[in-house]
């Protein structure tokens, strides 16, 4: 079932992560149970024009690196239609509120709730949850490193592997909260046209 479905889904698709990630297809790697929510998992594959496992060069790459808590899982939106085999195949983007607790680079406001969009979630048949291999599937009151593009319009985007850390409250004894401080640190900034978040008023 998940390799019919894996076919039936597979389609070409652009993400608008600026230049990091870029999809080439959507496949099904796995089936299993989303923070029991009950929806399958479906991970979504991907090429990068960087090494996703070498964290300073995504650090490099994105615009903004905060410790967020996720405060509400807003909605779901849905990008890029395409038309396979008379059905029409979209991508999930879900959009958060997210506390700014701790900046690591970038001047976002800490203590203040933005929004913020991450590629992935429910499918638009509501059966699937659709998220990057090698990220992470966000709970509301969790707390995460958060790696963020910022788009033409002001706002913030999540996209790809790595793009979304798990830590907890105490963040700061986390291994994975020290990992990206000292990759920050050591940074291999890609050359390419890059924006600012604005915040809503």
């Amino acid at each position: 079932m998940v390799q019919s479905m894996a076919k039936k889904k597979r389609t070409k698709m652009a993400v608008g992560a600026g230049m990091m990630a870029l999809l080439l297809g959507l496949g099904i790697c796995a089936g299993y149970e989303a923070n029991n929510t009950g929806y399958k998992v479906s991970e979504m594959k991907s090429t990068y024009c960087l090494d996703v496992n070498d964290m300073s060069a995504v650090v490099g790459d994105v615009d903004y690196v905060f410790v967020g808590k996720v405060e509400k899982n807003i909605d779901t939106v849905y990008k890029y239609p395409v038309e396979v085999k008379g059905e029409t195949v979209t991508t999930p983007y879900t959009n958060y509120s997210v506390s700014v607790i701790k900046d690591i680079k970038g001047d976002l406001p800490e203590g203040k709730t933005i929004e913020i969009q991450k590629a992935g979630g429910i499918s638009e048949d509501g059966k699937t949850y659709f998220v990057y291999e090698n990220d992470v599937i966000v709970d509301e009151g969790g707390y995460y490193v958060m790696l963020a593009y910022a788009q033409p319009d002001g706002s913030l985007l999540m996209s790809g592997a790595n793009s979304t850390l798990k830590t907890g409250k105490l963040f700061k004894d986390s291994k994975i909260f020290q990992k990206v401080e000292k990759s920050y640190l050591n940074e291999k900034k890609t050359e390419r046209k890059r924006f600012k978040f604005l915040e809503k008023k």
